[in-house]
């Protein structure tokens, strides 16, 4: 199993309890695949670089954890459904 840094953005006028039920939706795919989830930093609400999708300002989430990679390819097909999802970026970590 592979060490993974993945940050995603959230809409930002998005309620608190969807907020969080989407955070732990993503993180029970990691753990549903056989990974486990090391830590999951919520950084809030920042002002984004640039426009995406019309949003100005996006909720930040920071999750490290160790897993195989069909639980990368999982999370990233339920990013590209999840409407909520402004961007995403995975990055496999060195050891």
């Amino acid at each position: 199993m592979q060490k993974y840094e993945t940050m995603y953005i959230l809409q930002s006028q998005l309620e608190e309890a969807k907020t969080e039920e989407l955070i732990e939706k993503f993180k029970s795919i990691v753990e549903r695949e056989g990974g486990e989830v090391s830590n999951l930093d919520k950084w809030g609400k920042r002002k984004l670089a640039y426009e995406v999708k019309k949003q100005k300002e996006g909720f930040y989430v920071l999750m490290n954890y160790t897993a195989p990679s069909k639980a990368c390819d999982e999370l990233e097909r339920s990013f590209k459904i999840a409407e909520e999802v402004l961007r995403y970026l995975i990055v496999r970590e060195e050891d």
